[in-house]
């Protein structure tokens, strides 16, 4: 073991063999010497004591584990007879009917096919030029009363917008009397024409001095376009379809008849024996590993 000795003077560790410290250059004396061995000697003491008291207390603590291990609880299968139900096989003899061939000559019929003509009534499609109207549409946008000059209100007249709309692919002019319903039932307006392109609107406006009742308009004119009309035509087509009649053959068939035979059949009839079974049992460990269940 290298043993250190401290000096008194620095208190820094020097070899023990040593007589001058290596940190401070002070003499280590046969004095200091003595007092370092005996601290050597107590240090070793020490830590065999403690050594011993680990010693101790882990012995301690695996027996303690060692009990708490044997009294846990487990469980043990223990085998035991008993007496079965079950199904025991035997053999008896079965008669049966087995189907037998035999050679039969069978007249019958079949049905031959013949060609048969005929003419019948086939619908196509045909095609046909037609006028049609242009799709559109026509929203009220306005429809203002009038408003008569008080004061620093000036005089305003009724108004009355539409717009038309052409929802039709193709180009057309429109015409639509606009106007009122009076409050006397008659009408006022006049009539509009607006060239409308395709997949456009136009604006319909008039103004009345005087009040109204309602804004209304009428549609007087809408332009048209031909276009192809598809529709069901029927012609005579001749035709042949496959009849069929009936023709007379022959023909040897197999048929077959029962006869009885036997054979050897396993049935199964009720009977008991014994067999061995386990019994679970709760049990500590000791006992377990002891065999005391």
């Amino acid at each position: 073991m290298n043993e250190k000795k401290k000096c008194k003077m620095c208190g820094a560790e020097n070899e023990f063999n040593l007589e001058v410290c290596i940190a401070c250059g002070q003499k280590m004396n046969d004095e200091t010497k003595e007092v370092v061995k005996e601290t050597l000697i107590n240090d070793k003491i020490e830590k065999d004591k403690i050594k011993k008291s680990k010693f101790w207390r882990n012995f301690v603590l695996l027996m303690i584990g060692l009990m708490v291990i044997l009294v846990l609880p487990t469980t043990v299968s223990i085998p035991y007879q008993k007496l079965e139900d079950y199904q025991e096989p035997y053999t008896v003899q079965e008669s049966y009917l087995e189907q037998v061939p035999y050679t039969y000559v069978e007249n019958y019929y079949v049905k031959e096919p013949y060609t048969y003509t005929y003419y019948e009534k086939e619908s196509f499609t045909d095609t046909r030029n037609v006028e049609k109207y242009l799709d559109y549409s026509i929203n009220e946008v306005t429809c203002s009363q009038y408003v008569k000059p008080v004061l620093f209100i000036s005089e305003k007249p009724a108004k009355v917008s539409y717009h038309i709309y052409n929802h039709d692919s193709i180009d057309g002019v429109f015409e639509v009397w606009v106007g009122f319903v009076l409050p006397n039932g008659y009408k006022t307006g006049q009539s509009v024409s607006a060239y409308v392109s395709s997949y456009q609107l136009e604006e319909l406006t008039f103004t009345f001095n005087g009040v109204i009742s309602s804004c209304t308009y009428d549609v007087k004119s809408v332009p048209k376009k031909t276009v192809i009309d598809y529709f069901t035509n029927s012609r005579d087509v001749l035709k042949s379809r496959t009849e069929y009649k009936d023709v007379m053959k022959s023909r040897e068939i197999t048929r077959y008849r029962d006869e009885t035979k036997y054979r050897d059949v396993i049935k199964y009839r009720h009977a008991q024996r014994y067999v061995t079974d386990y019994d679970t049992k709760s049990v500590m460990m000791y006992q377990r590993i002891f065999g005391w269940c």
